[in-house]
């Protein structure tokens, strides 16, 4: 089925490389199927429908499909803003008439800043996992697109009279709640964990493996390796946890203003989450180490224990750690209209300035 639809995609783009120019440009269902493509996210569409019309479209300083389009209102870029389609407004800010795209206003005068200040429709919110990165990923469509218009756009009033930020404001209201209580429901399930963390090492502190000598007072097994690993563990663990439980405390006092969302509370998360899985890890380090110094004779018991030991460390990673790695990804490699080097190749190649030969 694959196969078949991109024989058909090279044979439709085939048919349009030969199309004369002004039959080109009042081809308005090529139009129609482009928006269509931007709505599904059909970016392989889009770039071989732009990419078999280069040759018959560039000429110098022009591009007679995305003039036309452009005249008669159809603006790509606030359609991949508005669908959320990175690729696709990435391609279509490389244009030529790029800047031109930007300029442009809708019927209610939105311009692309508005339409980044708008809600994205609920499919590509639910590709993010949870609200509060929902949130950030929002915050960060406004801000790169705010970044590539001028002041004049920024203070721009649509038919409603909202600027811009109003209109964000306005639609992420609902967004924002739910991403203050996600973040809080959060927090407290991961204090929980580290309350429990924090009161089985305390316990372990005081109840050393084979006790204190009676006549000394000092622990039996001090002279061991095992029982300075299972000390040390002990230690990490208790102020992993510590600390993880003060950051994610952190959550209920936080005023949750939209620039939190962006990479402050991400930030904390991701901290919250790490000196969580250290505090664990080093647990389970010192269980090994306890069963270790109690009977050091018996492999198969020490080895059984230690496999089972890595049970809950495993859990804990292939659970929580794809979720790490998102936000990680999100807050710091997940660039909009930043260029990737193989894109901005075939970019470069494919709209790159040349003189039409006649």
């Amino acid at each position: 089925m694959h196969v078949f639809a991109s024989e058909s995609l090279r044979a439709i783009c085939h048919r349009l490389s030969e199309l004369e120019i002004k039959k080109l440009e009042d081809a308005e269902a090529l139009g129609k199927a482009l928006t269509r493509a931007i709505e599904n996210g059909n970016y392989h569409f889009f770039y071989e429908i732009i990419k078999a019309n280069t040759d018959s479209l560039i000429a110098p300083y022009d591009l007679v499909l995305v003039r036309s389009l452009v005249i008669k209102r159809k603006n790509f870029l606030m359609d991949a803003i508005a669908f959320r389609e990175e690729k696709i407004a990435r391609l279509i800010h490389t244009f030529p008439l790029g800047q031109l795209f930007i300029t442009l206003v809708d019927s209610n005068e939105n311009n692309v800043l508005h339409i980044a200040g708008q809600l994205a429709p609920n499919l590509q919110l639910s590709r993010i996992s949870g609200a509060a990165l929902q949130m950030q990923r929002e915050i960060q469509w406004f801000k790169e697109v705010e970044r590539h218009v001028g002041q004049y756009h920024k203070d721009a009033k649509n038919n409603n009279g909202e600027t811009a930020y109003q209109v964000f404001a306005r639609e992420h209201k609902g967004l924002l709640k739910e991403a203050e209580d996600w973040m809080k429901g959060l927090a407290n399930s991961y204090i929980v964990v580290g309350a429990l963390i924090i009161t089985i090492m305390v316990a372990a502190a005081f109840t050393l493996p084979g006790g204190n000598n009676q006549n000394e007072g000092s622990p039996m097994f001090k002279d061991k390796p095992a029982f300075i690993v299972y000390i040390i563990s002990d230690a990490i663990s208790l102020f992993a946890a510590a600390a993880s439980i003060l950051i994610f405390l952190g959550f209920h006092t936080a005023r949750y203003n939209m620039e939190d969302f962006n990479k402050s509370i991400p930030n904390k998360l991701m901290g919250g989450l790490s000196t969580l899985f250290i505090s664990l890890a080093a647990m389970m380090v010192a269980f090994c180490s306890a069963i270790f110094l109690m009977i050091e004779n018996r492999s198969w018991i020490i080895i059984p224990s230690v496999l089972l030991a890595g049970i809950p460390i495993s859990l804990f990673a292939w659970l929580q750690f794809p979720f790490l790695v998102e936000i990680y990804v999100l807050t710091y490699r997940s660039p909009i209209f930043k260029e990737k080097t193989s894109l901005a190749s075939k970019i470069k190649a494919l709209f790159c300035w040349k003189e039409k030969i006649e």
